[in-house]
């Protein structure tokens, strides 16, 4: 008489288990594929010839601003077109970075930058084109050939970013005019956009960039 009787009864019953989720497993992924290969075959989307469907992709994903930072008594809106994308996978192909591409970026304080670029793939950063700061965001000041920012996010305050790493093609810059410098206590004086804008973009290698200034971006 065996006595793991008891084992031995539920042996049974565990491998029945394990046997039902797998095929419940497997009939959810045949149906999410069988419904992706339906919507490339039957949308009425993407049956439209490409430059259409570029124009309502451009329609439908232009949100205008994208804020970093939610107001004070608020939270950030959720951009409305970007659900879109994940409809399936030939649209997410088509579609995933043209939010980054169409809308403009606003970033209130330094702690959005370094946010925005740590959340985002290589990818989407590349995708991002059009970028704004407030006045509300200290002026950035060269060290060493890199351009530093105040921020308690930073290892340390010379490590410093590079714009032009965070948004290798970024093609208009937004400025606001009373944004303030930053009092480093090293550098005696406060500088001021001008004289440090240059080598924040990249200097003559980004001549493409825009730099637009405004009295405000709030």
């Amino acid at each position: 008489m065996s006595t793991n009787s008891g084992e031995d009864c539920l042996m049974p019953s565990t491998a029945t288990a394990a046997a039902t989720v797998t095929r419940a497993i497997n009939a959810a992924t045949s149906n999410a594929m069988l419904s992706a290969e339906r919507n490339d075959r039957e949308s009425p989307l993407l049956r439209l010839p490409a430059e259409l469907r570029n124009q309502i992709y451009e329609y439908a994903l232009t949100d205008g601003m994208y804020e970093l930072r939610a107001p004070k008594g608020g939270i950030c809106p959720y951009p409305a077109g970007i659900g879109i994308a994940g409809v399936c996978q030939k649209l997410y192909y088509e579609a995933s970075l043209l939010s980054f591409t169409l809308n403009e970026f606003h970033c209130g304080v330094a702690a959005d930058l370094v946010k925005l670029h740590s959340r985002l793939s290589i990818r989407q950063l590349s995708a991002i084109t059009n970028e704004s700061f407030s006045n509300h965001m200290q002026i950035p000041v060269m060290f060493n050939g890199r351009l530093m920012t105040p921020s308690s996010e930073m290892e340390s305050q010379r490590s410093g970013v590079c714009f032009r790493e965070f948004f290798p093609n970024a093609q208009r810059v937004t400025l606001a005019e009373d944004c303030h410098p930053y009092p480093y206590p090293y550098y005696g004086i406060r500088p001021r956009w001008d004289p440090v804008i240059s080598s924040w973009v990249g200097g003559r290698r980004n001549a493409g960039l825009v730099i637009v200034y405004k009295e405000s971006c709030d």
